[in-house]
């Protein structure tokens, strides 16, 4: 019986580039903190997962659902047992539910004992599976059946596909440019470039929970979206080019200093879009406070992931990251130290315990 265990790391959000499809942006993919999932064979479906603030009991059941209304029409769940060993922090700006969801989609698919289709090991495309999509790929473009129930099982990346192109590939993605090709999802891989490995993230982490109306997801997530005034198209324009001219070429050039400044740019002025729900460039008091002091205190490449929480500090190599996070640390927040993940998630077929 085969069992399967798949490693993905977390996604930092640079911010994106409207708020309308193809909506567009930019992030990175980091080594901390990882999600792994394992999937094995079963009499029936079976979750079970670590000790976690969210149950996400619901999440694996709907993804299995899907896989096996495609597989075995009829089937209400394949037999398959998920485990999640270990998963990011719940809305925190880390992406931990596009990394959780694809990693459950892929490990059932790995682990379903029925046919999918052909006698084929499981492939998300000829390409994707060990180096991740290339330039201007559509995930969905092609006829491998793989891919597609990968894509429709996980069921994300409606707005940014930075998590699932860095699900397969890591490094820095780029996504959704051009403002005029929609009707994707998720939107093709504009750029993939690698971070320079010395680079670290310090990324900061508030001890104690924020309330509700900080916490964005689901259905409270697409009520903000909703609620949004359209974007002018030059402000899409500007930051597409602050990406393409500035950002792009400092990670390129191993510029620290100029990735610095173009990444605590970018994100402020993609956070200025949200500016209604959130009440300024960054989401909420508590978030804004920190990042000005950061701002003050002398650091750059300062920003909020996503809609935070989680707040990012770029450094030059561990031993600046080790001894921001020695002074940083306090009875507000907790720091997490991360390096830039440049390889797509790792898949390891393992002997079943049984056996």
């Amino acid at each position: 019986m085969k069992r399967v265990r798949i490693t993905t790391g977390a996604r930092l959000h640079f911010g994106l580039l409207d708020i309308a499809s193809p909506f567009g942006g930019c992030g990175v993919m980091i080594d901390r903190p990882a999600t792994v999932v394992e999937a094995r064979p079963s009499f029936e479906f079976e979750y079970s997962q670590v000790d976690s603030s969210v149950d996400h009991r619901d999440r694996a059941i709907a993804i299995a659902e899907r896989i096996a209304e495609r597989i075995e029409p009829g089937r209400s769940l394949p037999p398959v047992h998920v485990e999640v060993q270990s998963l990011a922090p719940a809305h925190s700006g880390l992406g931990s539910g596009t990394q959780l969801s694809l990693a459950i989609s892929e490990a059932i698919l790995h682990a379903y004992p029925a046919k999918r289709g052909d006698d084929s090991d499981l492939d998300l495309s000829s390409d994707v599976a060990e180096s991740g999509p290339a330039v201007g790929q559509d995930l969905n473009q092609g006829a491998e059946l793989n891919r597609e129930l990968w894509l429709r099982g996980a069921d994300r990346g409606r707005r940014s596909a930075v998590g699932t192109h860095g699900y397969l590939s890591g490094g820095f993605i780029v996504e959704g440019l051009d403002a005029d090709r929609g009707g994707t999802t998720p939107n093709p891989l504009d750029m993939r470039l690698e971070m320079p490995s010395q680079w670290r993230v310090a990324i900061l982490f508030p001890k104690v929970p924020l309330s509700s109306e900080v916490s964005v997801s689901g259905e409270q997530e697409q009520a903000r979206f909703e609620s949004l005034s359209p974007v002018p198209p030059d402000r899409r324009d500007h930051l597409a080019k602050l990406l393409t001219d500035t950002l792009v070429p400092a990670i390129k050039d191993g510029d620290f200093d100029g990735f610095c400044s173009a990444a605590t740019r970018y994100n402020r002025l993609s956070g200025e879009l949200f500016a209604d729900v959130q009440g300024g460039a960054y989401n909420g008091e508590a978030t804004t406070r920190l990042i000005d002091q950061l701002l003050d205190a002398g650091f750059d490449g300062v920003g909020q992931s996503s809609w935070g929480p989680g707040v990012f500090v770029w450094h030059r190599d561990e031993e600046s990251a080790e001894r921001f996070q020695r002074t940083w640390s306090s009875p507000q927040y907790h720091i997490l130290v991360a390096r830039p993940k440049d390889n797509g998630r790792c898949v390891k077929t393992l002997p079943d315990e049984s056996t």
